[in-house]
């Protein structure tokens, strides 16, 4: 299950409902848990329950008296909840068991409590308002142990597979508490190399990249100032960006991140082709498919975040006109989807409809002649003009 259908199951579940997501590491399922607890307004009670001893989880013993039926008092014992089990039972809460498969028995046991009948060991319960979730790392890599079915069929089971586009929508609108956005760079490179977010193939003992790795390489390239190095000229820059990048994600792909960042030149976004085409788009022709598509993808965020002016929507008419006839398709598709539900959709369609949308048309017919005019010419090339003129005769 993909991340938004995850979070919409969720949110239709009723609170009493405990829910497992399980899924290897690193692909978000804490995350998961903490988008909820912002969009829910909870506060996030979040254990390591592989940390927690028996003692940690259901709380000490202390001596306490009471008196009986027969107006006589007695020594009893009774247990002090842990504070997060005492702030759950009294503040609208998530409580989230994180590696429970992780603990040893003991604590699972006591996590049966938790789960199914929501209170604490003396059996005091939860808010009502409090919902319980579990994670679980799954798969033959792990040293983890097995969820009984008792335990099992306390929870509401996901399977977390997080597609693509969950990675690269959170990635651009990381709240600033979590370290902000990803860096437009880095965004980049992923989007044109999917294969790069998760470990091609389980090689245990090895450094291999995650979604979680490629976010905590993105803040040590922060601190570090990296994303501002001149990698294609620095060597030095570029060895020190590579070994900071090889502890957290691996050999290759650390290798191909700074060859990636060093050729700033091939590096375009959505303001190259909006405000200053007729400078770029000499190098912007010679971009493969990929990085094609990958300029569209960013010139489609942008159009999400602002209203284009005539002068921007004639500079996106020349580089639709520039790009092969599927790429232009690919283009209206992927504005029109992403788009249609936005408040941007209107104005933005207005103002690109006498620019772009006549080579949208000729991507599909080549001869149509719109408003009684043939294609557009496609944007001058310098070079080629250049080379064109006739040499002028020298004077003796």
């Amino acid at each position: 299950m993909d991340i938004k259908t995850a979070v919409k199951v969720i949110k239709a579940l009723p609170a009493n409902i405990s829910v497992l997501f399980r899924g290897p590491h690193g692909i978000g399922k804490s995350e998961v848990v903490r988008q909820l607890a912002d969009e829910l307004g909870l506060k996030l009670l979040d254990r390591r329950m592989s940390q927690c001893s028996e003692g940690d989880t259901v709380g000490l013993p202390k001596q306490t008296m009471i008196t009986g039926p027969d107006g006589k008092t007695y020594d009893i014992t009774s247990f002090c909840p842990p504070e997060f089990i005492a702030i759950a039972k009294h503040t609208p809460s998530i409580l989230f068991l994180d590696e429970i498969n992780r603990a040893t028995q003991e604590v699972m046991q006591a996590c049966f409590q938790y789960a199914l009948d929501r209170c604490d060991f003396q059996g005091d319960k939860f808010h009502p308002g409090t919902r319980v979730f579990a994670a679980v790392n799954t798969g033959g890599n792990y040293q983890v142990n097995e969820m009984d079915p008792a335990l099992l069929d306390r929870f509401f089971v996901i399977d977390l597979a997080p597609s693509d586009q969950d990675f690269f929508d959170h990635a651009e609108s990381r709240p600033e508490s979590q370290g902000g956005p990803m860096d437009p760079d880095l965004l980049r490179f992923l989007k044109e190399r999917p294969s790069r977010l998760d470990a091609a193939k389980a090689n245990p003992g090895s450094v291999q990249p995650s979604r979680r790795s490629w976010v905590r390489l993105d803040s040590v390239y922060k601190a570090n100032k990296i994303y501002a190095l001149d990698m294609d000229k620095d060597a030095s820059a570029k060895g020190f960006a590579y070994s900071l990048a090889v502890g957290l994600v691996g050999l290759e792909p650390s290798s191909d991140l700074v060859d990636f960042l060093s050729k700033r030149e091939t590096r375009f976004n959505a303001t190259h082709v909006l405000d200053s085409y007729q400078t770029t788009a000499v190098k912007i022709k010679k971009l493969g498919q990929d990085k094609l598509n990958t300029l569209i993808d960013l010139i489609v965020e942008d159009a999400k975040a602002n209203v284009w002016t005539p002068a921007q929507s004639e500079n996106l008419g020349h580089f639709i006109g520039d790009i092969p006839a599927e790429l232009r398709v690919s283009f209206i598709t992927n504005f029109t989807k992403a788009l249609r539900d936005q408040p941007n959709f209107t104005p933005n369609f207005k103002v690109i409809n006498p620019t772009v949308m006549p080579h949208i048309v000729r991507a599909f017919n080549p001869n149509a002649v719109i408003g009684g005019q043939a294609a557009p010419a496609a944007t001058p090339d310098p070079a080629a003009q250049a080379e064109a003129k006739p040499a002028k005769k020298s004077k003796k």
